[in-house]
């Protein structure tokens, strides 16, 4: 798989799928269960945003080695916590995950939320 990916740091031209995905994953957590679904994108979309953008967080994507622009997912870390990851489907079970937390300054402790068990 790694001949066939690469991990880079998370640029502009990344938000859209970043943010779309974390939105419609997230929509489905008990954190915002029953929440209106227009006050959600309205709340939740420009926190997230700020999020990203914070010191100590760090977002890098899994992109086809070929084509940057090709994304297979993407992870963003808070220090030590996994706070949320995004696999394409037909990619998911492959190591994409385990190949963006590879490189982590620091040791990964656990995720922040579990949606998958």
């Amino acid at each position: 798989m790694s001949n066939l990916m690469a991990v880079r740091p998370a640029v502009a031209d990344d938000l859209d799928l970043i943010i779309h995905s974390f939105l419609m994953g997230f929509w489905n957590t008990p954190a915002v269960r029953g929440m209106d679904r227009d006050r959600y994108f309205e709340v939740v979309r420009p926190r997230f945003k700020v999020a990203l953008g914070s010191a100590d967080m760090r977002v890098v994507v899994a992109c086809a080695a070929d084509d940057p622009s090709t994304l297979l997912g993407w992870a963003a870390t808070h220090k030590n916590t996994l706070l949320w990851a995004y696999v394409r489907k037909p990619m998911r079970g492959t190591g994409v995950l385990r190949s963006m937390l590879a490189d982590q300054p620091w040791p990964i402790t656990g995720p922040a939320y579990r949606d998958w068990e």
